[in-house]
């Protein structure tokens, strides 16, 4: 029964946040269009980056696996260390070995040092 109703939590966390993240798209898009400058006059910005555990969060909910996991993970593997490399040679907050990149999608394992990528490989 608590399974139960924790599975049914954690989809309504899901779909809230899902919900919230394609409010906050449109609202961006919006915005956008009506406040267009030419490309000419634009000032680049760079966007904020988010701290490992918001990475962690975000992956986790993205895998409907619970957020603690992941973070306890990332915690015991890497320390929080973006950058962290085993002697083995694993990489990044969750200590991906480079052999596994392909499994992740990727292209080439130097996208493994990216710590959005990383986490959401590790989750």
């Amino acid at each position: 029964m608590i399974c139960a109703i924790r599975n049914t939590l954690n989809t309504i966390v899901k779909v809230a946040l899902n919900t919230a993240m394609i409010l906050f798209a449109v609202v961006g898009i919006i915005y956008t269009t009506e406040h267009y400058t030419p490309e000419s006059e634009a000032v680049h910005v760079e966007p904020p980056q988010l701290t490992a555990e918001q990475l962690a969060d975000r992956a986790a909910l993205m895998q409907g696996i619970n957020p603690a996991l992941v973070r306890a993970v990332m915690h015991v593997e890497s320390r929080g260390d973006a950058v962290a490399i085993s002697p083995k040679g694993a990489i990044g907050l969750m200590q991906i070995m480079p052999a596994n990149y392909e499994r992740c999608g990727l292209e080439h394992p130097g996208k493994l040092y990216e710590p959005d990528i990383n986490v959401a490989c590790g989750a």
